[in-house]
């Protein structure tokens, strides 16, 4: 049992020398086992117990069992009581949720006081297989396939090299003590449910279903690890920056059968969305798009382009001695006419002609401007859609403004009137990041 555990910690370097480990006990047999393995092998660590006041006396009884279970191994003890049903109702989550969030803000205050840097839980290969079961019902995607980790940040779970049985006969073989919690033979949550009646009645028809659930979880993890080398080159390659969000091209989605995997990979973080909505986006019409609360994804010819949602009512007051706007790329001078030398990424207006301070706004239905080069008015939108701009650039594109009146098209074009020529003494100087103004 030792020798197995010190391979798998050495193997996912789970432990390092000088790591200091907050054990988290709830006294039953799987955290009582870890507890006293761990003290075999001299690991520094402390205890820490959550009574989370749900079932009564029972509860109570075992803070006072792992308090004892800590004098004995005469390492450092730490215990709360938490109003966990209060706080379950308070931010509308269940039990279960309430509980994990109140463990864990507790578990890193402990770590932050007490220099501890990594949190040790009890999770072995039967709770790995019941997460499979769980995520399958959800139809997760691999990542949520495979199980539970040997780590995440800065929490570790060094018995997930051993199943249920292999602990209940070293706790038996040792005659260690240990508390029943007898809210486990209840099947009112899914996981419970999947341990005491989903997976016995897989047992009757299969007798070795968790062999096999076992090694579907290390096939869908070696079968992620391909897919993160994929997506990383996608992702360098197909995902980039565009003015007000990102894009994925799409050239690649032939080559690979799994590339609504690598979708997700690299938009998951701007989620949560309906995915089969984001994945039908693949064959949908230009225009068509999906959002959520932050942002919305919009199939365009040249693929799926990411953007944030915005208030379309904002915008900033520019005065004469404004010499930047940050946010948006943007510079601001004033140069002699003579001075004036111009690239894709200027604007160039006659200074007498302007009215500060000017106004940069986003365009509304129904502004118009009388476009350089050209003869008569124009509406933006239409000028917008000649340009053949996507449906992020047409909506996110800027307006500069002199006493109501539009002087520029950030990054597209100049008003007509505003423009420099031979009279023209100063010309106030507009440049534009590429990162932000490089329609692509």
């Amino acid at each position: 049992m030792l020798n197995k555990l010190q391979g798998f910690i050495l193997k996912h370097q789970l432990i390092q020398t000088g790591d200091r480990l907050l054990v988290a006990v709830s006294g039953g047999k799987d955290s009582v086992a870890m507890t006293h393995l761990l003290s075999t092998l001299n690991y520094d660590f402390a205890i820490a117990h959550c009574n989370y006041k749900l079932r009564g006396i029972e509860s109570d009884q075992d803070a006072l069992f792992v308090k004892d279970l800590a004098q004995k191994l005469n390492v450092s003890f730490y215990h709360k009581d938490f109003e966990t049903k209060k706080y379950s109702i308070d931010n509308k989550l269940s039990i279960q949720m309430a509980a994990r969030d109140l463990r864990y803000q507790w578990f890193n205050q402990i770590l932050h006081k007490n220099n501890y840097n990594k949190i040790v839980t009890a999770h072995h290969l039967d709770d790995s297989i019941e997460t499979l079961l769980i995520k399958k019902s959800r139809k997760a995607s691999l990542e949520g396939l495979r199980g539970i980790l040997p780590s995440n940040g800065n929490i570790i779970r060094p018995l997930l090299c051993f199943n249920s049985q292999e602990i209940k006969e070293f706790i038996q073989l040792n005659n260690f003590k240990f508390r029943e919690d007898s809210s486990n033979k209840l099947s009112n949550y899914q996981r419970n449910y999947i341990r005491n009646i989903s997976l016995p009645a897989l047992e009757l028809e299969q007798t070795n279903i968790r062999q096999l659930l076992s090694k579907e979880i290390d096939y869908n993890q070696k079968k992620f690890e391909v897919l993160q080398k994929e997506t990383f080159d996608i992702k360098n390659k197909y995902f980039y920056s565009i003015p007000y969000g990102f894009r994925l091209q799409m050239d690649w989605i032939n080559k690979y059968e799994n590339h609504q995997e690598i979708i997700y990979q690299i938009l998951k973080n701007f989620g949560p969305f309906n995915w089969k909505d984001i994945f039908s986006l693949i064959d949908a019409d230009n225009g068509k798009w999906v959002f959520n609360k932050r942002y919305r994804i919009i199939r365009e010819r040249k693929g799926l382009e990411i953007s944030s949602i915005k208030d379309n009512n904002s915008s900033f007051s520019i005065e004469q001695n404004l010499s930047n706007l940050e946010q948006f790329g943007l510079k601001f001078d004033k140069i002699d006419s003579k001075d004036c030398i111009f690239t894709d990424h200027t604007h160039f207006l006659d200074f007498e002609k302007l009215v500060f301070p000017l106004e940069l706004r986003s365009w509304k239905k129904g502004d118009k401007f009388e476009p350089l080069g050209m003869n008569g008015t124009k509406k933006v939108s239409d000028f917008l859609i000649d340009l053949k701009c996507s449906t992020i650039e047409k909506e996110n594109a800027l307006l500069l403004c002199s006493s109501g009146e539009i002087v520029a098209i950030i990054g597209h074009r100049i008003n007509e009137y505003y423009k420099i020529d031979k009279k023209t003494k100063f010309a106030f100087k507009i440049s534009f990041n590429e990162k932000y103004w490089t329609n692509g």
